[in-house]
């Protein structure tokens, strides 16, 4: 964190997620003054590191925070979840439980009634997550060397049951069990690099200790994330090339599995879905576009051109008041980090992620695009910057709001369902979406029709049906 005076502020490190969640040190841990700590002894980019600054851990200390949400409607704290996944690197001290005696297990993270990762008297890991109130153990990863960075990460899919581990971007294959249902951390204290009770011993004989040696890239998500996404978020390993090949979990492909709050028709409209379609076109939507042989020239061209055939964005084709009909963008596509202030450029009313999905910003998006040689552009994702998609359309056409739909004709056009109108009129004219680049004057607007790489349905939320057959397996379990 930064103080107003413009230092760094390395009592506490901040919430990039936007909660302010801030974490607090408390006893001997610091935050590292110089960003040669989360480098890899080798000093090579190509190995395992951290990113920056990092915590620093002597023992009897660990940062904590407070997790508040006075009306439960937090996913994953108040509210339940029905996935999740926890990422973080750590870097053993070399000389952790030497000399020490019994069982000096040591706390990674702590949140009493929603999760625990414990560093092993022999160097591995253990997860656990409350699932239903009851605490899911998963077992002993393989021992991880001490010294050096490794990556970790544990996701939970709360509609099949299925976990999955991580070292190093890659699955390890470890045989996990199985607990559909729900999950939620709760309020109160959650501490990394220490549990509840900050244990000051060197030897934990008994266990519970404080963990010795560095943690950072510390990231919880509400979601079970993809082999890719948690790969693509592992500094310095060698894991895309098995990330890919790694089917994801069934769960995966519901609407709010992969952003909590694209969970309905009514949604269909929000930055949520938007994000939820460009992660499903990605996952799922990439891997069935790839298996048409009618893609595979496309394909051929995207992969010459150095450009991933798999961060595909995702436009609403049809809707039921269970599940939406995405369509995938075109194969051949190019997807950018920008800043607002870029896009400010194209268009002054794009300013901030609260209107990245207004005229706007999808104004400066196309305009943007235009400039890179591409017809249509959109802001798919939302991390620390925008994240727009540039492709190409085959029908493009100022069209009278009247002809499009009733809802269009009255103004909604950033709704759901002026979406929906938009892709209709454009199925009409042979092709699968269609989206609004502009709007040039009060009575029409300028619409880019185009052929997606694939159209899917997918369910908004789970079946209820299945949620009651899985969750009475996991209670009869044992």
């Amino acid at each position: 964190m930064v103080t107003r005076a413009g230092t760094y502020d390395l009592t506490r490190t901040p919430d990039s997620a936007g909660r302010f969640y801030t974490g607090t040190l408390v006893g001997t841990a610091q935050i590292s003054e110089k960003n040669d700590v989360t480098q890899p002894p080798s000093g090579s980019l190509w190995e395992p590191h951290g990113k920056g600054k990092a915590l620093v851990l002597p023992g009897g200390g660990a940062a904590t925070v407070n997790l508040t949400d006075p009306t439960n409607t937090i996913p994953g704290v108040g509210a339940t979840v029905r996935g999740f996944t926890v990422q973080l690197a750590i870097r053993p001290d070399p000389a952790i439980n030497q000399g020490c005696t019994g069982n000096p297990y040591r706390y990674l993270l702590a949140k009493p009634g929603g999760l625990d990762l414990i560093y092993e008297a022999n160097g591995a890991l253990q997860m656990s997550f409350v699932i239903n109130g009851q605490r899911v153990r998963l077992g002993f990863s393989q021992p991880l060397p001490k010294g050096v960075w490794t990556h970790v990460a544990y996701t939970w899919d709360g509609v099949t049951g299925q976990f999955g581990e991580y070292i190093n971007g890659k699955a390890t294959g470890r045989a996990l069990p199985n607990a559909p249902g729900t999950l939620r951390l709760g309020t109160g204290t959650l501490s990394i690099g220490a549990g509840q009770n900050l244990d000051t011993q060197s030897c934990p004989a008994n266990g519970e200790g404080s963990f010795k040696g560095y943690i950072d890239e510390v990231r919880l998500f509400t979601n079970a994330r993809s082999n890719r996404s948690i790969c693509l978020t592992t500094h310095g390993a060698d894991c895309k090339e098995a990330a890919i090949q790694e089917e994801p979990t069934g769960g995966q492909f519901v609407m709010n599995q992969q952003h909590p709050s694209c969970n309905s028709l009514s949604a269909l409209g929000t930055q949520a879905c938007a994000v939820s379609m460009h992660r499903v076109c990605a996952q799922r939507g990439a891997d069935d576009a790839l298996s048409s042989a009618g893609n595979f020239y496309d394909t051929l061209q995207q992969v010459i051109g150095n450009r991933p055939p798999i961060s595909l964005l995702g436009v609403p084709a049809s809707a039921t008041s269970t599940e939406v009909g995405v369509a995938c963008a075109p194969i051949q596509h190019q997807s950018l980090g920008v800043t607002f202030e870029e896009l400010a450029r194209r268009h002054a009313g794009c300013t901030d992620e609260r209107v990245s999905m207004t005229n706007d910003c999808t104004a400066a998006a196309h305009r943007w695009c235009r400039g890179l040689g591409w017809t249509s552009g959109m802001i798919f994702e939302m991390t620390s910057r925008p994240w727009v998609g540039c492709f190409n359309s085959g029908l493009i056409q100022d069209v009278a709001r009247s002809q499009i739909g009733t809802v269009t004709n009255t103004g909604s056009l950033t709704s759901g369902e002026s979406r929906l109108e938009v892709s209709r009129w454009c199925q009409a004219r042979g092709y699968a979406p269609g989206v609004i680049q502009e709007v040039p004057s009060t009575t029409t607007v300028h619409v880019h029709c185009f052929q997606p790489a694939v159209t899917q349905s997918w369910k908004f939320v789970p079946c209820s049906s299945d949620d009651g057959r899985r969750i009475d397996r996991v209670s009869t379990g044992g």
